[in-house]
């Protein structure tokens, strides 16, 4: 009978020491988090600004963790801040992903790792005419004054040189003028001084600027068709998908138009906590937490878990938000796939 006693006396305080071990572990891994982090985005007021402000307060509430949001320029800015570990977590857009990532352009001696957390947002090409413009097709801006490129949009500026290449054309082709913004675009629109401008905004909500513009002055959007689209696609490297603007969202513009986007993924530093990346993923995907998330702003809606199988990462997931997607039941074997092709690209093992 003695024996027996202790017997459960020592499965009893081994289970309640198990408890216990088990509790310490995870606090310590709690103590090893950084107590703030900083998301970088490009601009303070922008969409992506208020997203990741909004999630870095979350977290505050949540899970104990300061979350900012730094303005800090274009993707290529941020990726920098990444590298000297001044920014943890940061919106990053394709084109820099995978050349950065593969030791490819400007990096060819600058290969880096990051590792991606969500498709992060979305942004369509919008193409602005003025609705008296003899321009109707993307084929009618020959000789015309376009605001086509960008020197601070390595994105904008691949819409549309592709745009360009799928019809026949290059910017030689096109009075090619720069676009630093959405105000440039909008300026010269009212003004006169250009006959259209291509920039990027998301396609599930009205962008402001493009709204007031379209309020203002008879002005109407330019699609392209499936032929176009599926060959900007095909020949982007992976970096743009097909997309389309939805109708109604602009006076002058009632239709819905093809298009085509680019994403601008959340990515973070590959030694950033699994348990902190996993929890952050949480807040914008977990049931708990997620209307919170997408009532932050509009575009929040475009954080969707169906993109993840639609939209093959440019670098390997991070273990924590892999976690994340497992427990929710969408890390499928395709995504699975997905991951290990990213790894094999970038020369990872894990």
């Amino acid at each position: 009978m003695i024996r027996k006693s202790l017997f459960f006396v020592s499965v009893l305080l081994i289970i309640v020491f198990g408890i216990f071990a088990g509790a310490a572990s995870a606090a310590e891994s709690r103590e090893q988090w950084p107590k703030a982090i900083s998301f970088g985005v490009p601009s303070v007021g922008s969409a992506p600004y208020i997203i990741y402000a909004g999630l870095g307060e979350m977290m505050r509430k949540h899970i104990n963790v300061g979350g900012t949001a730094e303005a800090v320029g274009g993707s290529t800015a941020i990726l920098s801040l990444m590298i000297r570990k001044k920014l943890q977590f940061a919106q990053v857009s394709t084109d820099v992903i995978y050349d950065s990532t593969r030791g490819l352009g400007s990096y060819k001696d600058k290969k880096t790792e990051i590792r991606q957390i969500c498709p992060g947002i979305s942004f369509a090409m919008f193409f602005f005419v003025r609705a008296n413009s003899a321009i109707k097709k993307p084929e009618d801006m020959r000789g015309k004054r376009i605001l086509v490129y960008s020197p601070t949009s390595a994105p904008v500026t691949l819409c549309a040189d592709m745009l360009l290449k799928s019809i026949g054309l290059t910017r030689k082709d096109v009075i090619a003028m720069p676009i630093i913004g959405q105000p440039d675009g909008v300026r010269a629109i009212t003004d006169g001084t250009a006959d259209g401008f291509i920039w990027a905004g998301s396609p599930l909500a009205p962008v402001s600027a493009f709204a007031e513009m379209a309020n203002s002055v008879d002005v109407r959007l330019i699609g392209i068709t499936e032929s176009q689209q599926k060959y900007i696609v095909e020949n982007s490297r992976g970096v743009l998908s097909a997309s389309e603007i939805t109708g109604g969202q602009y006076k002058g513009s009632p239709d819905t138009i093809r298009s085509i986007s680019y994403d601008v993924p959340l990515v973070c530093l590959p030694e950033m906590p699994e348990g902190l990346v996993y929890e952050v993923t949480k807040l914008m995907f977990g049931k708990e937490h997620r209307q919170e998330f997408t009532a932050l702003h509009p575009t929040a809606r475009t954080f969707m878990t169906q993109r993840l199988e639609k939209e093959p990462p440019l670098t390997p997931y991070h273990k924590g938000a892999i976690k994340l997607y497992k427990e929710i039941g969408v890390w499928t074997k395709k995504m699975e796939g997905y991951h290990a092709k990213a790894l094999q690209e970038v020369g990872l093992k894990e």
